[in-house]
């Protein structure tokens, strides 16, 4: 009698036991919770039963970054770049010894949170 392999048949390999999701609970939504829950899990680019999971354990879900939103942030980290080079810039005069100009630097600043709060009301 020719003895039994142990063939690999692919796949991902089994979770442990204590990771393993075996208990189930039954909620009740009315057609409008459901609705919010699916285009919230669709934004989130989450199964609603990972949104659901999230909300349980964490009470908060992470959302994706939308194409807007991403358009927003590389505009705000080049002008906080800028920013940043011009205040480098003033601190090396400032090092050397040279008259810095104060005005300068609360226009750079003021700038920066102009920047900020444009960003953070465009978010919101």
């Amino acid at each position: 009698m020719a003895a039994k392999r142990n063939h690999n048949k692919g796949g991902r390999p089994r979770k442990p036991t204590e990771e393993r999701r075996s208990l189930a609970v039954t909620i009740k939504f009315n057609e409008r919770e459901m609705q919010h829950l699916r285009r919230t899990a669709e934004k989130s680019g989450i199964h609603l039963a990972v949104l659901v999971r999230q909300l349980a354990l964490k009470g908060t879900v992470k959302t994706r970054i939308t194409p807007e939103e991403m358009v927003l942030y590389k505009d705000f980290s080049r002008q906080v770049r800028g920013i940043g080079q011009n205040l480098n810039r003033i601190a090396v005069l400032f090092n050397i010894g040279q008259e810095v100009d104060i005005e300068k630097i609360t226009s750079m600043v003021n700038q920066l949170q102009a920047a900020l709060s444009a960003l953070t009301s465009k978010l919101n």
